[in-house]
Parts: C-alpha cells; structure tokens; sequence
C-alpha cells in the first residue's frame, strides 16, 4: 500500500482538506503527506502570512505569531507551524494570495539574496505585491536596507519596501510591536507611498524612524 493510500484509509473517504495542496484526508489525519500542512486549519480562518529568512527572522516570526495572536482574535500563517515537512513549493504562494496580510520580518542581510533568481523570500515578497496583499515590513536586529546601488539591482517591488511604513520590533518592545502590527493590518491604504526607488535610502531612515515603539 502506498503512503498516499495510507493517509486517505483504505475507503479512500477523504473527511479533512489540505489547505495548501487541496487533497483531502481521512478525519484521523494531522499533517498533508506531501506538503507537510496542518489539516486542521483552513486558509480562510488566517489573516495574515509571516514571510522571513530562516537564518536571522525564524525566532522573531514565532514570536510575533504568539503576541499578535495573543492581543487579537487574528491568527497568522507560519509555514515552521503549518509546514511540518518544511518543504517549499508553490502551495506555499498559495497561502500568500490567500490572506490579507503579508508580515515581511527583516533582518540584517536578509534581502543579499534577493538576488538570486530561486530565492525563496524573493519569491514570497514578489508574489505578495503581485497579489496585491497589504504589506507590513517589521524590522529586527537593528535591520537596514542595502545602499541603493544593490537596491536598484533587486526587483521594482523590492525596491518599494523603503516606502512603507515599518514596524520596529525589539523584544523589551514586543507587545508594542504586536499591536502596531495589528493596527497596520487594518489600515493598508494609509501607510503606502508611491515607490520612489530615488529616495530609497532616505526612505529607509525615514521608515526606522517611524516604527520607534509608541
């Protein structure tokens, strides 16, 4: 018998349905065999997508998921969470064009690689303005964005960033943090300026100075 076949059940019934890939499972089941998601959740029950390199923003990104969740009825995508097998396809952009919100955690030297034409925060960021989610950059770690010169070498959307408002987060900070975070899910159309890749480095001190905790 095959995996797949041992997942569905001999019936072959299927009770609960990947909210990645879209198969569905025997009741029993907790994880999608081949994407590695949670079947307990649907897409729709999340409002937002937490996007971060896994070296510098993994810990961050599970922080920021408890304290918004723990200061709102609002739940947020982690794929560490809903991805046990940690694989990355295009389920995962799936999930980004199926929320709201895309939380964009930055930390030092996180965009280097945005360079590169497989990269996968590339392609989360990318796929996050092409759906025209509302993005919310959240600093960490005392994050910069690049000089110009790579700046102008990365994408126009990535380029973009500097002109959205950010949140700074700093851990003595969190719950201050995570309620910025909630207010700027809610209120999209008033923090996003027009993309100027011109003024990126000016934009990105003003950004840092606008996401100092209330």
């Amino acid at each position: 018998m095959k995996l797949l076949d041992i997942f569905r059940g001999r019936s072959g019934a299927a009770q609960k349905k990947c909210p990645v890939c879209g198969r569905g499972y025997p009741a029993g089941t907790r994880f999608c065999p081949r994407d590695g998601a949670t079947l307990d959740d649907a897409l729709g029950d999340y409002q937002g997508f937490i996007s971060y390199r896994r070296d510098g923003g993994s810990h961050t990104a599970r922080v920021i998921k408890v304290m918004v969740e723990k200061f709102s009825d609002r739940k947020l995508y982690l794929d560490v969470d809903a991805l046990g097998t940690g694989r990355f396809d295009d389920g995962l952009l799936r999930v980004v064009e199926s929320v709201p919100s895309f939380i964009l955690v930055l930390s030092p030297g996180c965009l280097d690689r945005c360079r590169n034409e497989d990269d996968w925060l590339k392609r989360e960021i990318l796929h996050a303005f092409a759906s025209n989610r509302n993005i919310v950059p959240v600093f960490v770690d005392g994050f910069a964005f690049p000089n110009q010169e790579f700046l102008m070498g990365l994408p126009p959307p990535i380029r973009a960033l500097p002109n959205y408002q950010a949140v700074e987060y700093r851990h003595e900070y969190a719950e201050s943090a995570a309620r910025k975070i909630l207010r700027y899910m809610s209120e999209p159309s008033a923090r996003q300026a027009e993309p100027g890749p011109s003024d990126a480095v000016r934009g990105s001190q003003i950004q840092r100075n606008s996401g100092n905790p209330d």
